[in-house]
């Protein structure tokens, strides 16, 4: 079986263009995506096409109000209620939006039965290490879901990528992500949360090309690491 774990899903009034579409903007190459992300019709045909056998549907949902969240939330329940042998939903949500959201991500778990939670490398613009992710860490552990981590679309702290060609939109994301993994291994998520489970997007970024570098210097520093 091949299963997708990367599949966008929109809800029908996103602002999207009608085709897959990158432009200039203040100096930054971004991306617009095709209007058909929010039809389930285009998304089996797609997946038809290309040989997919399911598809776990997220929305990038990291800067949405609760409102949009928990629309977001039905339709992607009523998607895999229509086509359960071919969708997998993972839930939209706001970790930092208290106990509001945190009902909302009961909710769409225990009541719609989406199988996991999205969330981005940047929460509010805070890395996935900040305690103040602990409350969110500490539902997610009892609700016992993956994480599924995104990556940022313009994250901060890479002005050395910015040029007049598309060098920060192929890159800047990529480092993030991959310090994103790093910060999730080494800033204490894993020793307080040991039963979370991260789905790391773009394949962790440069991981695997630093993973070795990464683990010697963790030895020869020894508790100086830290």
């Amino acid at each position: 079986m091949i299963i997708d774990l990367e599949h966008h899903f929109s809800l029908p009034d996103s602002e999207r263009s009608s085709g897959c579409m990158r432009y200039w903007s203040d100096h930054q190459l971004l991306f617009c995506p095709p209007k058909s992300g929010a039809f389930i019709d285009k998304h089996l045909w797609f997946m038809d096409e290309a040989g997919i056998d399911m598809a776990v549907l997220t929305g990038q949902l990291f800067d949405a109000s609760m409102d949009r969240v928990k629309s977001w939330n039905d339709t992607c329940a009523r998607a895999v209620r229509d086509y359960p042998q071919r969708f997998v939903g993972f839930a939209g949500t706001r970790p930092l939006g208290g106990e509001e959201a945190f009902n909302e991500l009961d909710r769409a778990i225990n009541g719609l039965g989406l199988k996991g939670v999205q969330i981005s490398t940047r929460v509010e613009g805070k890395p996935l290490d900040n305690r103040e992710l602990w409350p969110f860490y500490e539902k997610v552990s009892k609700l016992n879901i993956p994480i599924d981590v995104h990556i940022a679309t313009q994250p901060a702290g890479f002005d050395a990528l910015h040029a007049p060609w598309g060098l920060y939109y192929v890159l800047a994301r990529e480092f993030d992500i991959t310090a994103t993994l790093f910060r999730i291994c080494f800033g204490g998520v894993l020793e307080d949360f040991p039963t979370l489970i991260f789905l790391i997007n773009h394949f962790g970024g440069a991981v695997s090309a630093v993973k070795e570098r990464m683990d010697l210097y963790v030895k020869l520093c020894g508790d100086d690491f830290y």
